[in-house]
């Protein structure tokens, strides 16, 4: 038997994929259309899965990272932006920017962090300076 607390957790876990889903298509420049079509389902219904109306099935789910070519697992670990923002709320330039470093090899992903890691403790030093 499932307890509301059990249930609010669930549902926390559906709109948390919901938001991740909704940020993959968005880093993938799709619109609902796109992705529902190749689902073979209704745009209406990506909408559901994007709010955590609706649950996704396992097969779906693994239907969906295929589509973004990313693993199923990536749904599951929230960020801070659907966390805290929601997906919709995203940037573009910030969108641009992500799915530019998702093109980069591991070895460019590597130089880029290290890069905004030293401008961040160069900000630090600043600010404390």
């Amino acid at each position: 038997m499932t307890n509301q607390k059990d249930a609010k957790s669930i549902q926390q876990n559906d709109i948390l994929i919901g938001k991740q889903i909704a940020h993959q298509r968005m880093l993938a420049g799709m619109s609902r259309k796109q992705l529902a079509d190749d689902l073979g389902i209704t745009h209406q219904q990506v909408q559901k899965y994007e709010n955590g109306k609706n649950r996704i099935a396992a097969s779906r789910l693994m239907e969906i990272a295929d589509i973004f070519n990313i693993s199923v697992v990536e749904f599951y670990v929230p960020t801070e932006r659907t966390l805290h923002h929601g997906a919709e709320e995203n940037s573009l330039l910030n969108t641009r920017l992500l799915k530019y470093y998702g093109l980069l090899n591991e070895h460019q992903q590597d130089a880029i962090r290290n890069l905004l890691k030293s401008l961040a403790e160069a900000k630090t030093l600043a600010r404390a300076g």
